[in-house]
C-alpha cells in the first residue's frame, strides 16, 4: 500500500510538472504575440512615415507649379514692358532694367529656395531609405527569431505531449496493477476469513467433543455408581454367581 501511494504522488508531481509546462508555453505564446504586435506597430509606422513622405513630394510639386506660375507672370510681365518699352522708351527702358534686375533676383531667389528643398528633398529619401532598410532588416530578423519560437514551441509542444502520454501510461499502467493486487488481496482476504471461519467451526467441534465425552463419562459413571440400566444386570449376575460359590462351598463342606 505504500509502494502505491509512492506511485500515486509521484504521477501527482509528474501531473504538476506538465501543468507549469503548459504555463510556460502559454508564456513563449504570449510572448510571440507580443513581438508579432510590436511589428505590426512598426510596419504602421513606416506606412506613416511614407505617407508624410509622399504629402512631401506633394507639397513640392506644388512648389514647382507655383515657381511655374511665377516664371509665366514673369514672362507676362516682361511681354509688357516690352510693349510699354516700345510706347515710351527712355522710362520704359530704365523701367524695364529694374524690372528684369527684379525678376532676377526673384527668380535666383526662388532657384535657390527650390535648391534647398530639392536638397531638403534629397536628404529626407536619403534618411527614408535608410529607415526603410533597417526596418526591412529588422523585420527579418523579427521573422526569423518569430520562426525560431514557433519551432521551439512545437518541439516543447511535442516533448509535452509525449510526456503526457507516458504519464498516461505509466498511471493507466499502474490503476491495472492497483486493481489487480486489491482484487488478489480481497481473495487472499476471502480465504483467511474462511480460513478463520473454518477454525472456528472446527474448535466449536472439537469443543463440542469433548463436552460430550465428559458428559458421557459422568452419564457412564452415574450410571455404574447406582446401578442403572444395563449395569444393573451386570451386578444381579455377579450377585447370583456369588451366592451359587457359596452353596457349593457348604455343600463341600
Amino acid at each position: 500500500m505504500l509502494h502505491l501511494e509512492l506511485e500515486e504522488k509521484q504521477s501527482f508531481s509528474s501531473l504538476q510538472q506538465v501543468v507549469e509546462d503548459e504555463e510556460q508555453k502559454k508564456k513563449a505564446e504570449k510572448m510571440r504575440r507580443e513581438a508579432t504586435r510590436e511589428l505590426e506597430q512598426r510596419k504602421q509606422n513606416v506606412q506613416r512615415q511614407q505617407e508624410e513622405f509622399k504629402q512631401k513630394t506633394e507639397k513640392l510639386q506644388d512648389m514647382d507649379e507655383l515657381v511655374k506660375d511665377i516664371m509665366h507672370q514673369l514672362n507676362e510681365q516682361s511681354s509688357k514692358i516690352v510693349s510699354k518699352k516700345r510706347i515710351l522708351e527712355k522710362n520704359i527702358e530704365l523701367q524695364l532694367l529694374q524690372t528684369q534686375e527684379e525678376s532676377r533676383q526673384a527668380k535666383k531667389l526662388l532657384e535657390d529656395q527650390l535648391e534647398v528643398l530639392r536638397k531638403q528633398l534629397k536628404e529626407e529619401s536619403r534618411v527614408h531609405e535608410e529607415s526603410e532598410k533597417f526596418l526591412q532588416n529588422r523585420h527579418k530578423e523579427l521573422q526569423q527569431q518569430l520562426q525560431q519560437w514557433q519551432k521551439r514551441t512545437k518541439q516543447m509542444l511535442q516533448e509535452k505531449e509525449q510526456q503526457l502520454n507516458s504519464v498516461c501510461c505509466k498511471r493507466t499502467v499502474n490503476l491495472d496493477r492497483l486493481t489487480e493486487m486489491r482484487r488478489k488481496f480481497r481473495e487472499m482476504e476471502q480465504v483467511v476469513m474462511e480460513d478463520r471461519e473454518e477454525q472456528e467451526k472446527l474448535h466449536q467441534q472439537q469443543a463440542e467433543a469433548r463436552a460430550a465425552t465428559k458428559l458421557q463419562a459422568w452419564w457412564r459413571g452415574c450410571m455404574v455408581r447406582r446401578g442403572l440400566g444395563s449395569f444393573k444386570k451386570a451386578e444381579e449376575d455377579k450377585k447370583g454367581k456369588k451366592k451359587k460359590e457359596g452353596k457349593r462351598k457348604k455343600k463341600k463342606k
